[in-house]
């Protein structure tokens, strides 16, 4: 039951809260509506706080995430179903330990060996192949003839036309030139077989202080540490055998009962990268993406590095430098989904006075505030929006705003204002189903 309240008039009462706002529109919104108990009591609600708490977007920074720049477009062309499409494809993905399970196994099969030797020992047959005093002849795979020659100091800038003479040419120069080169030079050749009964083969020259963190061993650190996060996550892991480059990409995706709308940051993930061949350092970075077009056609990925490993020494930093900046995974999650989550879980009663979806409704409107749209016009299009995904949650309610840009009585400037209150409103409301 409702009463308004009017100076010194009689109080008015009725036991729907729409049919008093409409009394008091009618007398120039003057007065105030209570709700009372069965004996006429007024029932005194602690106020709720309505200033939005920190945004989404600035959290997600706080946690060390670049957030795409957000720049709302009305581009028709795209298919309405792109999020199913994306959550889907990510659901496809395997877990995180399966697919690094096969970098790990790829890279074990090559048998991979290093040898320290001084650059003067070297020589090279006729037949191309490098000759390692006491270790063993190799064939060169592309890239380390170029590293090889750099590291002798005895070849300056002769890597292309070395690479272009006829291997025992080229074994003529090398072995001319080799002599020349300081016997305190050392290097480490890193070798590898293509398979069982394959010959093994030369597939990195570096120098003798290179720190060895290949990708099985990146594999078997990202498999634990990841491992002990949460089970929502999905991972993809490549490694490709000519260039000994690992890339590996671990991600969170909001579900298909959270309406995503333009602007929302939807994924949330790690990727990894490194090169066993010289090619660069162990990378981390953390990265989001988001639509910035109201049917999801266009994505916008924004990533901030925040490992950044060199190969040297023990590389015991590898581990540390990998824990700590996944060390935010339980704040992402906390907020990541929370809010919607809550939402689900919240009868609209337990926040809302309105004892009719009407009035609940209605009070949604009064929240969502000038979004260029009349009051009475924006709470019939609200209902159009409830009526055509009905339920009694909380989470329910705010869905009638965020579908109500589907309307064609509004224009593009009023779907806009309208999406991003729709996405103020549900922290506000969150706070407020928790508090109740």
């Amino acid at each position: 039951m409702y009463r308004l309240i009017i100076g010194t008039e009689a109080p008015v009462e009725n036991t729907s809260h729409e049919a008093l706002m409409a009394i008091r529109a009618e007398r120039g919104h003057v007065g105030r509506i209570v709700q009372i108990d069965a004996e006429g009591v007024e029932i005194v609600r602690a106020a709720p706080d309505d200033t939005p708490p920190m945004s989404e977007d600035d959290r997600l920074r706080s946690l060390g995430f670049a957030i795409p720049r957000l720049a709302l477009m009305d581009y028709h062309n795209g298919d309405p179903s792109q999020f199913r499409r994306s959550r889907l494809s990510w659901e496809a993905l395997a877990a995180p330990q399966d697919a690094l399970r096969d970098v790990y196994n790829a890279v074990q099969a090559e048998g991979r060996t290093d040898h320290l030797c001084s650059v003067a020992d070297l020589r090279m047959d006729d037949d191309g192949l490098i000759d390692v005093a006491g270790v063993g002849k190799f064939p060169l795979e592309h890239r380390p003839l170029s590293q090889l020659l750099a590291r002798c100091g005895t070849f300056p800038r002769g890597a292309s036309l070395m690479a272009a003479l006829d291997p025992d040419v080229r074994a003529y120069v090398f072995n001319k030139q080799i002599t020349k080169a300081d016997p305190r030079q050392d290097v480490r050749l890193r070798t590898r077989t293509a398979g069982t009964g394959a010959a093994r083969s030369l597939f990195a020259c570096m120098s003798p202080g290179y720190g060895v963190f290949d990708a099985d061993q990146m594999a078997i650190l990202l498999a634990q540490k990841v491992g002990a996060l949460d089970d929502d996550l999905r991972g993809e892991a490549h490694y490709d055998p000519k260039t000994t480059a690992f890339r590996f990409n671990v991600s969170h995706h909001k579900g298909l009962d959270v309406n995503v709308q333009a602007g929302d940051v939807f994924r949330l993930g790690y990727r990894f990268r490194s090169n066993d061949a010289g090619g660069g350092s162990i990378i981390g970075s953390r990265y989001a993406e988001r639509p910035v077009c109201l049917n999801m056609a266009i994505i916008n990925t924004e990533e901030v590095q925040t490992l950044h490993a060199r190969h040297t020494g023990r590389m015991r930093h590898v581990a540390e430098a990998v824990e700590a900046m996944l060390n935010v995974e339980a704040d992402v999650l906390a907020g990541f989904a929370g809010a919607w989550g809550i939402l689900r879980d919240t009868d609209a009663t337990a926040i809302f006075a309105g004892e009719s979806t009407e009035d609940r409704i209605a009070e949604i409107a009064d929240l969502t505030g000038d979004v260029g749209v009349q009051r009475d016009a924006l709470v019939e299009i609200l209902l159009g929006g409830f009526a055509d995904e009905p339920g009694d949650t909380v989470a329910d309610l705010v869905n009638a705003v965020t579908r109500a840009h589907t309307n064609e009585a509004l224009d593009r400037l009023q779907m806009q204002a309208i999406e991003e209150r729709a996405g103020e409103l549900v922290p506000i409301l969150a706070r407020r189903c928790a508090e109740a």
